[in-house]
Formats: C-alpha cells, sequence, structure tokens
C-alpha cells in the first residue's frame, strides 16, 4: 500500500469524522455509523465513549465543527510512518474549526497521529481495506507558531515524535 494512499485514505475518513454540519448532538453519532466500516471495532467504541462524554457535557449541542489541512502542511512523506505491512501512523496537521449557534467557540490548529492499519473484512462496504485505530504516540496535540511557519522543521519532530 502506498504512502499517499493511506495518507489520502486517513485524512478524507478522519475529516469525515469531524464534519458536524449542523449539530454535534446528531452529526457526531452519525458520522461514526456513517463510516464505522472504515473504523476498527476498539476505534469505534472509543469514538461512541467520547460521543456520550460530550453529550453528557453538554458540549455538542448545536456544535458545527469541521477540519481542513493546514496550508503546506499536506501529504510528503515523512508524513506517514510505515510500522509494518499491515499498520502505519498518518501525521495530519490540521485547522478545526467549532460554533455554536454561528459563534466561534475553538478555532486551533492541531496534529493528529493517527493509526491506520489493515483491515480487509468487507471490500463492498469498505474498499480502502483499511480502517482507523485511533491515536498514536501521545495522541494530538496543539502546534506552536514556530511549527505552523517552518514546515521543515514540523517534519524533524514529526520523525522525532514517531521514534518514541
Amino acid at each position: 500500500m502506498p504512502p499517499a494512499n493511506v495518507y489520502a485514505f486517513a485524512f478524507y475518513i478522519f475529516q469525515q469524522l469531524n464534519r458536524w454540519p449542523e449539530n454535534g448532538a446528531t452529526d457526531y453519532g452519525s458520522a461514526i455509523f456513517r463510516i464505522s466500516p472504515y473504523l476498527t471495532p476498539r476505534y469505534r467504541n472509543d469514538l461512541i465513549a467520547d460521543m456520550e462524554l460530550k453529550a453528557r457535557r453538554g458540549e455538542l449541542a448545536y456544535r458545527v465543527r469541521g477540519v481542513h489541512e493546514v496550508p503546506g502542511h499536506g501529504y510528503e512523506e515523512r508524513r506517514v510512518d510505515v510500522l509494518s505491512p499491515d499498520v502505519w501512523i498518518v501525521w495530519l496537521d490540521l485547522d478545526l474549526l467549532e460554533s455554536v449557534k454561528g459563534m466561534t467557540v475553538k478555532q486551533t490548529t492541531i496534529r493528529y497521529p493517527i493509526r491506520v492499519v489493515r483491515q480487509a473484512i468487507d471490500p463492498e462496504a469498505n474498499p480502502w481495506g483499511l480502517a482507523l485505530d485511533g491515536y498514536a504516540s501521545d495522541g494530538p496535540r496543539r502546534l506552536t507558531d514556530a511549527e505552523l511557519a517552518e514546515p521543515s522543521v514540523t517534519g524533524a519532530i514529526i520523525n522525532k515524535e514517531s521514534s518514541q
């Protein structure tokens, strides 16, 4: 599986998971259900638990969310670590924007280390034969201004983090 394909898969599916166009209280669960063929059972259960926790805290009602790639931080070979022929870590640098009733409540840039695994169970439901398996390393973290300004520096950080 070429690293570029793994990156494209991870970005596309993760973006779909984090697209809540009208109301996170309903859109988050719908997104999890819609993309479930592209999630490992463990990660799907983690997402459902996260959704339930956010719902109990009142963090989803009327929340609109979307993510997109940070300009200059798209696919490069260094953004995909090949751990084995069936396991990869994809480093996505994404702008996250959330609003509630039209008011921006979160706007930040985050590095997401996404674990991707080969999961060729049902080619009709998942023609990629891949699945998101949650976060790698220490999970997502906000990017600093220096990391955003110097893409060549982020590459060194990506490689350093992935080797830990």
